[in-house]
């Protein structure tokens, strides 16, 4: 027995030389991933009951969403566990080899800064260094900050606190939140029946424009802060922080946030809430401008209340909308639990709504919410130009020739500094930028040309690299591999973006050049899931070109994704012979993706599922025969495609069942490990087909994925389950 615990426990032999070490500590499958301390985690579930995990690293103010899997390895990151380690508690956990998974959760906790090692982008901020030096970027950089640019006040928390315990949880309290409602609903009455009958401008104070106008942006930005600071007191009400504040340049335009971000960290219900909160507490105080009004309606403060009952019912209401960025639109989302919803929306009115007009293809109802979002999205948007074209056409000369004409010095004053704050610094920027267009019009074409050819050099380049590492293709001579790296074309996809739809004809093979896209099934009984996740190196597409099918399923961007794609008749040339010499029969093909449909494998890149399918050997058995029979040698392992079988040992009272396997288990691994016979006899409990693989590819698979002592493990496990069942004694 120890001789049996040495040999699967034995130490691997150290790297000799050094590019052996250096190439060990480059492999990310010896990392040793160390988590931050003071990471906090919160429990959720969706509407639908799927748990998830949201984390936050306090001292970085980032956040993480996990899936249960994922969360469960946080508690082995503290530096005395390597990747491979992770990958063999998560195969223990979950019966799955997901070393792609793991890496890739080390990279993004690594990213999200979770992890005591800071992610260090050395060309990045080389680059970034000598760009800035450049009056281009500093023109660009003026530019960007007109358009949208924070100035934040950090450590607000407290003052938000305060202001929360001394009132502001008043408002929160049923009594209070009816009486709100309440103002709000006689608000919106009177104020129709003040803008439609009652005389009222509300772009006029005193007969002047400007002056109105001027009121107005003023009331405006009052209203943002309470509107923020409903946000704010939403957030403390659920027990969240709030780290930082401040004002904002907006397109110009001065407005006020509030970071609240940390009601990441509560349920659903919360979540609207706070997105909720700032609107509703405009709205009353919209309410209480209009119950002044209607109690001094000649007053001097009449137009004032009036301003500001406009600003808080039609301004701040257009945060309902949820075709842009704002409240409405993160209600939208989390209320329908459809993230990315207006990337995907107009992605696929962009790609997919037409085309399934146009075929009569139904819609599910994913594709009925992005359709009329994508629509109404894209018409908002059109009307938002136009408006914005008219205002600035229009209103902007009226307001500067009122300002000019007003006996008001002061006015004239502050229309003079306003035109010079914004005016200058944006007529200055289009100056500069014409000035370099015209430069690289005159001078700039050898620069555009050289641009495009290191642009296209870097993609021959990172086109062979790829294409060399297919095996498939590695009897392509010199001349056939230059013509199929010239064929290949660049193709860029934004995240929610389809590259391929499930039910269309194959046109194109492609091969993963950057970023991670998902493959989707849609059909089952709870809707589309996810059968892999594709990344670099990764290639899709072959089987419906090979055999002119409808796609089996759809390729959709997880982030902005690059890939490589080579169109049908230079496929059929080029690449599909090939497929047919290696063996990449529709056989194949199914039988990779079998493969990778099993829990086991359901992680694993098609790269790492091909040397494994080399090696399985196809087996049936009819009902009631014997796989493997209990004191007979270990010499293969199983992995269960149809059927169903159950497991049995001999005891003093005859045959006892110890449970059943079906499709997407294994069994007979026992055996192989301990080098001894068979401990139970598995019987095909209907007609059953299996994959085998012998001893020697058996060890070579586990020695692949660094799971022997996970392996191990599990022997242990049933090897006590089958002593409890026998009644052995222990030890």
């Amino acid at each position: 027995m120890a001789d049996s615990a040495a040999s699967v426990d034995a130490a691997p032999p150290q790297p000799e030389g050094v590019w052996a070490r250096l190439a060990e500590r480059l492999n990310p499958a010896f990392e040793q991933p160390t988590l931050r301390p003071g990471i906090i985690a919160r429990h959720l579930t969706t509407a639908r009951g799927r748990a998830y995990y949201i984390c936050k690293n306090p001292a970085a103010g980032t956040y993480l969403r996990l899936a249960p899997d994922e969360y469960f390895l946080l508690g082995l990151m503290d530096g005395t566990h390597q990747v491979k380690d992770l990958v063999l508690a998560y195969f223990l956990e979950y019966r799955r080899f997901a070393f792609q998974r793991v890496a890739h959760l080390v990279t993004e906790l690594r990213r999200h800064r979770f992890l005591t090692e800071e992610p260090v982008d050395v060309w990045g901020e080389l680059r970034r260094y000598f760009v800035q030096r450049s009056l281009g970027y500093r023109v660009d950089h003026l530019i960007s900050s007109f358009r949208y640019r924070e100035f934040p006040l950090h450590g607000i928390d407290p003052v938000i606190a305060a202001l929360y315990r001394r009132g502001g949880w008043l408002f929160f309290t049923p009594p209070l939140v009816v009486l709100w409602a309440l103002l709000a609903v006689v608000g919106v009455v009177v104020f129709v029946w003040q803008l439609t009958g009652g005389g009222r401008d509300p772009l006029h104070i005193g007969g002047s424009y400007a002056l109105g106008v001027f009121a107005l942006l003023a009331l405006y930005l009052g209203t943002v802060s309470i509107h923020e600071l409903g946000h704010a007191l939403a957030t403390k009400h659920f027990g969240r922080e709030v780290p930082r504040g401040g004002m904002m340049l907006y397109y110009g335009m001065p407005a006020f946030f509030m970071d609240t971000t940390d009601i990441w960290m509560e349920p659903r219900r919360a979540r609207l809430i706070v997105s909720a909160a700032g609107m509703w507490a405009v709205w009353g105080l919209g309410g209480l401008a209009m119950l002044g009004l209607l109690i001094d309606a000649h007053g001097p403060l009449a137009q004032l209340l009036f301003q500001l009952a406009f600003v808080a019912f039609i301004n701040n209401s257009l945060n309902l909308l949820p075709l842009l960025e704002l409240d409405g639109y993160f209600l939208l989302v989390d209320w329908l639990e459809l993230p990315l919803l207006r990337a995907r929306a107009l992605a696929f009115v962009r790609q997919d709504l037409w085309r399934k007009l146009r075929q009569r293809e139904p819609f599910d109802r994913e594709e009925r919410i992005f359709a009329i979002f994508g629509l109404l999205a894209l018409v908002y948007s059109a009307l938002a130009v136009a408006a914005a074209l008219y205002f600035w056409s229009h209103k902007l000369a009226h307001l500067v020739r009122d300002a000019l004409t007003s006996e008001s010095a002061g006015l004239r004053g502050l229309v003079a500094v306003v035109l010079v704050a914004f005016g200058v610094p944006f007529a200055f920027g289009l100056g500069v930028k014409l000035y370099q267009l015209v430069g690289a019009a005159r001078g700039g074409v050898g620069w555009l040309r050289h641009q495009r050819e290191e642009a296209r050099a870097r993609l021959r380049y990172d086109a062979r690299a790829l294409v060399g590492a297919l095996r498939f293709l590695g009897r392509l001579t010199f001349a056939e591999r230059e013509a199929l790296v010239s064929a290949l074309t660049l193709e860029r996809y934004r995240a929610g973006d389809y590259v391929v739809r499930q039910g269309t004809r194959g046109r194109k093979f492609y091969l993963v050049r950057d970023g991670q896209a998902e493959v989707v099934q849609a059909g089952g009984p709870d809707g589309p899931h996810e059968l892999a996740r594709l990344r670099r190196g990764d290639t899709f597409g072959e089987l419906a070109l090979l055999y002119d099918q409808p796609r089996s399923a759809s390729v959709r961007a997880l982030t902005r994704l690059e890939v490589l794609a080579l169109d049908g008749p230079t496929f059929a040339t080029l690449i599909a012979p090939r497929l047919r010499e290696h063996g990449f029969t529709r056989e194949r093909l199914e039988a990779r993706s079998e493969l990778g449909r099993m829990s086991l494998f359901r992680y694993c890149t098609s790269s790492e599922l091909d040397p494994i399918l080399d090696r399985l050997r196809a087996e049936e058995y009819a009902s009631g025969a014997a796989i493997v029979r209990q004191g007979e040698s270990g010499d293969r392992f199983y992995l269960l495609r149809r059927g169903r079988v159950g497991v049995y040992v001999a005891t003093a009272a005859g045959e006892q069942p110890l449970g059943a396997l079906g499709p997407g288990e294994y069994f007979g691994e026992m055996a192989l490990l301990h080098e001894r016979p068979r401990s139970a006899t598995v019987r095909a409990l209907v007609p059953t087909a299996v994959w085998s693989l012998s001893k020697a590819d058996f060890q070579a698979l586990i020695d692949q994925f660094h799971l022997r002592e996970a392996l191990s493990d599990e022997v242990a496990r049933r090897a006590e389950l089958q002593r409890r069942a026998t009644g052995q004694p222990a030890g």
